[in-house]
C-alpha cells in the first residue's frame, strides 16, 4: 500500500466508471490500476451511463439496494433463476412479486 485512503465509497456501475476513467485519461495519464479498470469498463459495460443511471434509480424505487441495482445493470440478468443466482441470501429472492418487477424492469433497459 502506498499510503492513500478512501475518503469516501459509493457504489457505480460499469458505464459510470467508463466515464469518470476515460475523463480522467483526458485529463492526463491514468495509474496502471486506473488503466486496467477503464480496460475492463470498455469490454464489459453493456449500457450506455444515462440507461444504466436509469435503470439503477428505477431498481432502487422497486426496493433494491443501490449497491446490488448497480451490479443488476453491469450483468443485466434476463429471468428470475439468474437473478437468484446472482443474490442467493437476498430477501427479494423470495418474494415472487418483487423479483418479477426487478426483472420487467431489467428488461426494459435491457440491451437494444
Amino acid at each position: 500500500m502506498d499510503g492513500k485512503q478512501v475518503e469516501e465509497s459509493e457504489p457505480v456501475t460499469l458505464s459510470e466508471v467508463k466515464a469518470i476513467l476515460s475523463s480522467r485519461r483526458e485529463d492526463g495519464e491514468l495509474l496502471y490500476e486506473q488503466s486496467i479498470a477503464l480496460d475492463h469498463a470498455n469490454k464489459f459495460a453493456r449500457l450506455e451511463l444515462g440507461k444504466a443511471e436509469n435503470l439503477v434509480e428505477k431498481l432502487v424505487e422497486v426496493g433494491v439496494r443501490k449497491d446490488m441495482a448497480c451490479k443488476l445493470a453491469d450483468l443485466l440478468p434476463q429471468n428470475k433463476e439468474e437473478l437468484q443466482m446472482l443474490f442467493p441470501k437476498e430477501r427479494f429472492v423470495s418474494d415472487e412479486s418483487l423479483m418479477e418487477k426487478i426483472v420487467s424492469t431489467i428488461q426494459e433497459y435491457g440491451e437494444s
